[in-house]
This record gives structure tokens, C-alpha cells and sequence, in this order.
């Protein structure tokens, strides 16, 4: 899906990259009205995190939105295994994060299950409606 005129990414990736390096060093947030300065730190990293996605999202269809419908795929085949591949990644390295790792915040554990899991789901959906029962007969 070329488009004439793809979004700017390299704006958004930038901004991610630093505000996600910031949550590296600790002693800058302010407590906020939350009263913790490693509240500020997650907060920050979720959207430079956000950004990120969405300069990817960008750069790899070269469109605005957020949500990788299988119709933007190229190859959505060999995709699925990839996506899928990674969301178990994701899942188990956030058991590690978890569990062994005491420098970073309890929550990111969490939402690197949460994001690994999505993306299993999603590979689950893209398996279902190119090669599964759902795919479409007429193709």
C-alpha cells in the first residue's frame, strides 16, 4: 500500500527514543499529585512507548491509525508466525523481567505480558481469517 504522501515517523521516533531513555535515570520526575517520582517515570516511558508504536506503525504502512488490520498486511502468511513468535517472547521475557530484574518498575512486567499477549491474539485472529475457518471462499 504506497501512499503518495506517508506520514512523518521519524519525528514521532525521535521523541520516543528520548522519553524512553529518561525513565533509564532515576532522580529527575517529579512525585506528581500521585506522591511518586517512579510514577512520573512509568507514565513518561507508556508514552514515549506509545510513540514508538505508532512510528512503526507509520514507517511500516505508511499510513495514520493504530490498528494493523491483516488487509494492510503484505504477506500476512509468513507474518503470523513472526507476530506470534514475538508475542511468546514478550510473554516469557516479562516473566523474567518479573521476576529476576529489580531495577525497573514491578508494573512494566505486567505490560509486556499484556502486549505480548495481544499480540498472540491478534497472530490467533490473522491465522483464523487468511488460512483458518473464517477465511473468505471466494479468494
Amino acid at each position: 500500500m504506497a501512499n503518495q504522501n506517508p506520514p512523518q515517523w521519524r519525528q514521532l521516533l525521535g521523541i520516543s527514543i528520548l522519553l524512553i531513555s529518561l525513565t533509564f535515570f532515576p532522580g529527575w520526575a517529579p512525585a506528581g499529585p500521585w506522591g511518586t517520582p517512579s510514577f512520573t517515570r512509568g507514565i513518561v516511558g507508556l508514552i514515549g512507548g506509545g510513540l514508538l508504536y505508532l512510528s512503526w506503525y507509520r514507517y511500516t504502512f505508511e499510513t495514520k491509525g493504530i490498528v494493523p488490520t491483516v488487509i494492510l498486511w503484505s504477506s500476512p502468511n509468513k507474518s503470523i508466525g513472526v507476530l506470534s513468535a514475538l508475542g511468546i517472547g514478550l510473554v516469557f521475557f516479562s516473566r523474567v523481567i518479573g521476576h529476576e530484574v529489580d531495577f525497573v518498575p514491578v508494573p512494566i512486567a505486567l505490560i509486556m505480558a499484556l502486549v505480548g499477549l495481544l499480540m498472540i491474539l491478534l497472530s490467533i485472529y490473522a491465522w483464523l481469517v487468511t488460512e483458518g475457518p473464517l477465511q473468505d471462499e471466494e479468494e
